[in-house]
Formats: structure tokens, sequence, C-alpha cells
């Protein structure tokens, strides 16, 4: 069921912007500003863990360099903390 708000007289479906990164498929949240992804390997999965986490919105796939730009960012931060870490070790 798709959860949908009503702001201003329209009714407005809340969406999960989906877009290809590199090798990944990230999720972008507009509202929480909650940033997913995984290798694209792992599309399938990822999409079906998408739907079960936020069963009130609706995934859409959208080729936009902004929301390309922030998932690729945190790819970058998060490997690079991943190897910072590993080195510590």
């Amino acid at each position: 069921m798709i959860f949908k708000d009503y702001i201003g007289g329209n009714i407005m479906t809340k969406y999960i912007y989906l877009t290809y990164v590199d090798r990944y498929i990230g999720a972008f949240n507009p509202y929480t500003w909650q940033i997913e992804y995984a290798p694209t390997e792992k599309f399938v999965d990822f999409v079906q863990k998408i739907l079960k986490d936020y069963p009130e919105y609706t995934p859409h796939c959208v080729l936009d360099r902004t929301i390309e730009k922030v998932i690729r960012d945190k790819i970058i931060h998060d490997i690079k903390l991943a190897e910072e870490l590993k080195n510590k070790r």
C-alpha cells in the first residue's frame, strides 16, 4: 500500500529515488536525506530491501546528476572510512 500525503489540496506520492552510480545502485530518500547503496550485481535484492524497509514509498528510477553526486560522495566517504579503520588495526 502506498502512503499518500494530502498537501495543499493535492495528493502526493512519496518517492525514493533510485539511480545508477558507477558500479553501484543507489537509493536516496529526499524526505529524510537517507542514502543507501549496493553493488549492481545485487540490484534485485537491493530493490526488494527498499520495498520492505520503506513500504509507504514508491521507488522511482531517475537520471539526476545531483542525486548521483550525493550518492557518489557517500560511497567515497564510506570507502575512505573503511580503509582508515582497516589501517588502524
